[in-house]
């Protein structure tokens, strides 16, 4: 199947969390426990969910409960659907139509580059989460090892491939497979060289001891500025497209700046995705939110999903959760809302798709969801080609030629520290700047193959091999 202070850290800042079912994960308090960087997360910080600029404040986000309150919507059955719900959300992008079908995702397996997960209900069956590998500074931390201590990355796993029948809880692609690879602490500290080695494993493992990555999806961004004809994190993003894997990166929560998308959502082969805003009387009224970043009119976002005040999966004692309890929604859920929700719908939407047909190449996924998104009334520059229509995208014909993308592509010679931008990682005291890596090794080519991954597969609630 085709396949790390703006002066001390690079967060993949957040609004999640994760359930408190978990008898031995809720007697571990992960986010209380003392930092294992030196980076500290400050009661005031915006808590936003892309790493590349703040979006909403999570008092925001409880305002937007309050709204969203307001904003229900009815089901089929006369039961109403917060703004934010997976419900509503699948329904907003033809996801529903294709459960209904039998398309779940099935088959197809997302790797999620994240902060961990953690075990809860909607994630524990087994064939749920396949493998779990870590690269953080955790790893060797025998209670935190693997497990989302931050919370993100069991937000965007539920959005993703959640599923949970006892609370009827449903992401985009729930019968798809989950890898998961955490790069950060409980600060949601991560260097841009954890990302490349993250991307670079998969390519030089996929097809290995069950590892079979269909989709990788990057809810980060870093506001490097090198042309992404040398930049190092291109590269990797391209070496993996070029393999048969469907890269989906978010465009970021900077709003409107001249600058233009977080990379790599501006590498020209991902599907880079802003967050859009429908309307809650009308789910014909699209627009990109206003907090998602714009494109340069050179590189826009391609399309855009929902990604405000999705109510996704809570990661019970993480950072996030612990300091931002106003973002809970009850004991299994959380609003979140950025363009890192938005990019995990769409990762889930391609899981579908490619469920749907299996010999579709990245190129032409990217090109499916392209023409088949619904207009929005924003700018392109905006909302690119609009909202993603999973029900258009699977009975487009298969494209041809059309939908080759013939880039230049990056060589992967530029600086590290270019590509790090203004974001520096504090690992042990000691900055994480220049040309090496966060081990401390120096940056000497374009592709690393050689990371040592701390790994474990996962079935159900229990790992093996960790």
């Amino acid at each position: 199947m085709p396949h790390p202070h703006r002066s001390s850290r690079l967060r993949l800042r957040l609004l999640i969390a994760l359930l408190a079912a978990v008898v031995a994960l809720a007697q571990v308090s992960p986010a209380a426990a003392k930092d294992t960087t030196e980076t500290k997360v400050k009661k005031d910080d915006e808590v936003t969910l892309v790493t590349s600029a703040p979006v909403a404040t999570a008092e925001s986000e409880a305002d937007d409960a309050d709204k969203a309150d307001k904003a229900d919507k009815a089901d089929d059955d006369g039961t109403e659907l917060p703004v934010g719900s997976l419900d509503r959300i699948n329904a907003q992008i033809g996801a529903d139509e294709l459960h209904d079908d039998g398309i779940t995702g099935a088959g197809v397996q997302i790797a999620l580059i994240d902060t961990g997960v953690l075990p809860v209900p909607a994630l524990a069956a087994p064939g749920k989460v396949v493998a779990m590998y870590d690269l953080s500074s955790e790893a060797h931390v025998p209670e935190y090892a693997m497990l989302d201590t931050y919370g993100h990355g069991t937000h965007m796993a539920g959005i993703m491939v959640g599923h949970d029948p006892a609370t009827g809880f449903t992401g985009v692609a729930p019968g798809a497979e989950l890898v998961s690879f955490k790069l950060s602490d409980n600060t949601g500290a991560v260097d841009v060289s954890q990302v490349i080695a993250a991307l670079d494993w998969i390519v030089a493992n996929n097809g290995r001891d069950g590892l079979s990555v269909d989709v990788i999806n990057l809810s980060y961004g870093v506001n490097g500025t090198e042309s992404h004809l040398v930049d190092p994190l291109n590269a990797a993003v391209q070496r993996a497209w070029d393999a048969g894997i469907v890269v989906v990166a978010a465009a970021g929560n900077d709003g409107r700046p001249e600058k233009g998308m977080a990379n790599p959502a501006r590498d020209p082969f991902v599907i880079a995705v802003g967050a859009a805003e429908i309307s809650k009387d009308d789910d014909d009224k699209i627009e990109a939110a206003k907090f998602s970043t714009a494109g340069d009119e050179v590189r826009n976002p391609d399309v855009i999903a929902p990604g405000i005040s999705v109510e996704s999966l809570r990661a019970p004692g993480s950072r996030t959760d612990l300091e931002h309890p106003e973002g809970r929604v009850d004991e299994q859920l959380f609003r979140g809302t950025g363009s890192s929700q938005a990019a995990a719908v769409v990762s889930g939407a391609v899981a579908l798709l490619l469920e749907a047909n299996p010999r579709l190449t990245p190129d032409q996924v990217k090109h499916i969801l392209n023409d088949t998104a619904t207009p929005a009334q924003s700018d392109a520059r905006f909302a690119g080609n609009g909202l993603i229509d999973l029900k258009e995208a699977v009975d487009a014909d298969t494209p041809g030629e059309e939908a080759v993308q013939r880039f230049a592509r990056s060589d992967g010679t530029g600086s590290l520290q270019a590509a790090r931008g203004d974001d520096i990682v504090k690992l042990d005291g000691v900055p994480v700047i220049g040309e090496v890596t966060w081990t401390g090794a120096s940056w000497t080519g374009a592709s690393w193959t050689g990371a040592r991954w701390t790994g474990a597969s996962w079935t159900g609630a229990s790992w093996t091999g960790a």
